[in-house]
Protein backbone atom coordinates (compact mmCIF):
# COMPACT_ATOMS: atom_id res chain seq x y z
CA UNK A 1 0.00 0.00 0.00
CA UNK A 2 2.83 2.55 0.57
CA UNK A 3 3.70 2.39 -3.13
CA UNK A 4 0.08 3.14 -4.03
CA UNK A 5 -0.04 6.04 -1.59
CA UNK A 6 3.18 7.51 -3.06
CA UNK A 7 1.78 7.09 -6.56
CA UNK A 8 -1.37 9.00 -5.60
CA UNK A 9 0.65 11.81 -4.07
CA UNK A 10 2.89 12.01 -7.14
CA UNK A 11 -0.17 12.13 -9.41
CA UNK A 12 -1.71 14.95 -7.33
CA UNK A 13 1.55 16.87 -7.37
CA UNK A 14 1.77 16.55 -11.15
CA UNK A 15 -1.81 17.78 -11.51
CA UNK A 16 -1.07 20.82 -9.34
CA UNK A 17 2.14 21.58 -11.25
CA UNK A 18 0.35 21.22 -14.58
CA UNK A 19 -2.38 23.58 -13.38
CA UNK A 20 0.21 26.15 -12.33
CA UNK A 21 1.97 25.93 -15.69
CA UNK A 22 -1.32 26.37 -17.53
CA UNK A 23 -2.30 29.33 -15.36
CA UNK A 24 1.08 31.04 -15.75
CA UNK A 25 0.96 30.53 -19.51
CA UNK A 26 -2.51 32.06 -19.66
CA UNK A 27 -1.42 35.09 -17.66
CA UNK A 28 1.69 35.48 -19.81
CA UNK A 29 -0.28 35.38 -23.04
CA UNK A 30 -2.91 37.78 -21.68
CA UNK A 31 -0.21 40.22 -20.57
CA UNK A 32 1.38 40.05 -24.03
CA UNK A 33 -2.05 40.67 -25.56
CA UNK A 34 -2.61 43.61 -23.21
CA UNK A 35 0.73 45.14 -24.22
CA UNK A 36 -0.22 44.89 -27.91
CA UNK A 37 -3.36 46.98 -27.43
CA UNK A 38 -2.98 50.76 -27.17
CA UNK A 39 -4.05 52.27 -23.86
CA UNK A 40 -7.22 54.34 -24.03
CA UNK A 41 -6.83 58.04 -23.20
CA UNK A 42 -7.45 58.44 -19.48
CA UNK A 43 -8.40 61.62 -17.68
CA UNK A 44 -7.13 62.45 -14.20
CA UNK A 45 -9.92 62.65 -11.64
CA UNK A 46 -9.91 64.51 -8.33
CA UNK A 47 -7.05 63.64 -6.01
CA UNK A 48 -7.68 62.95 -2.33
CA UNK A 49 -5.33 63.69 0.58
CA UNK A 50 -5.61 61.98 3.97
CA UNK A 51 -6.40 64.05 7.05
CA UNK A 52 -2.80 63.89 8.24
CA UNK A 53 -1.65 64.96 4.74
CA UNK A 54 0.50 61.86 4.47
CA UNK A 55 -1.34 59.78 1.84
CA UNK A 56 -2.23 61.06 -1.62
CA UNK A 57 -4.67 59.05 -3.75
CA UNK A 58 -4.85 59.81 -7.45
CA UNK A 59 -7.33 58.20 -9.85
CA UNK A 60 -7.71 58.10 -13.62
CA UNK A 61 -10.78 57.18 -15.65
CA UNK A 62 -12.24 57.40 -19.12
CA UNK A 63 -13.44 60.94 -19.86
CA UNK A 64 -16.70 61.59 -18.02
CA UNK A 65 -16.51 58.40 -15.90
CA UNK A 66 -14.69 59.44 -12.72
CA UNK A 67 -17.21 57.43 -10.70
CA UNK A 68 -15.60 54.26 -12.19
CA UNK A 69 -11.82 54.78 -12.09
CA UNK A 70 -9.63 52.52 -14.20
CA UNK A 71 -6.33 53.29 -12.46
CA UNK A 72 -5.52 54.26 -8.88
CA UNK A 73 -2.23 55.28 -7.29
CA UNK A 74 -1.61 55.87 -3.59
CA UNK A 75 1.56 57.66 -2.52
CA UNK A 76 2.88 57.90 1.02
CA UNK A 77 4.40 61.35 0.90
CA UNK A 78 6.39 60.79 4.09
CA UNK A 79 8.12 57.58 2.96
CA UNK A 80 7.96 58.27 -0.78
CA UNK A 81 6.37 54.86 -1.34
CA UNK A 82 3.97 54.51 -4.28
CA UNK A 83 1.46 51.74 -4.87
CA UNK A 84 -0.22 51.51 -8.30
Amino acid sequence: MPALRGSTRARRLLCVLFGLVVMSGASLSSSIWAEALPEPPLMRCNSMVSLDKRLLMEQWAMPGHCDRPVRTRVTDQFLGFTCD
